[in-house]
Order: structure tokens, then C-alpha cells, then sequence
């Protein structure tokens, strides 16, 4: 069926449609320009040397990084098998 709907009727609803979408991504981009300012105004590391408590901090473990070093290795050793 063909819309036989006036173009003016069709159009504010469309236009509606977009002032609204147009406000929301205005409202999106200011925030996240705002985010980016904050971001930028983080230190990009911490110091802990000249905390007296730093618990809050963790150590970053190896353990996952040794348990993906062993299945790799594993993988290649089972594939210089299987290929001699």
C-alpha cells in the first residue's frame, strides 16, 4: 500500500523523531567529552612507594600468565610430535 498520509504529517513526526535523537547524542557526546577531561587529569600510574598502607593495591601474579605459557608450550610440543 502506498502511503497516502500528507507529507507535512509524516514530516513532523519524522522530525520529532529526529530533534529527540539529535538531543540524546548531544547529551551522550558532552558526557563523554566530560569523561575524557576527568581521564585526562588521572595520573597514568601510582606511585606506592610513599604510601604507608597501600593493601587497597594487588600484586599482579603470574599465574595466569605461567598457566597460558605451559598449554602453549604444551600445544606446540604435541604438534613437533604429531609432525615427525
Amino acid at each position: 500500500m502506498v502511503n497516502t498520509a500528507p507529507a507535512e504529517a509524516s514530516g513532523t513526526s519524522c522530525d520529532k523523531w529526529h530533534r529527540r535523537l539529535a538531543a540524546a547524542i548531544a547529551v551522550s557526546e558532552t558526557q563523554l567529552k566530560q569523561l575524557q577531561a576527568d581521564k585526562a587529569r588521572l595520573p597514568e600510574r601510582i606511585n606506592v612507594a610513599g604510601l604507608s598502607d597501600y593493601r587497597s593495591f594487588n600484586a599482579i601474579d603470574n599465574e595466569g600468565k605461567n598457566l597460558f605459557d605451559f598449554v602453549t608450550s604444551s600445544v606446540w610440543n604435541v604438534r613437533r610430535q604429531l609432525l615427525d
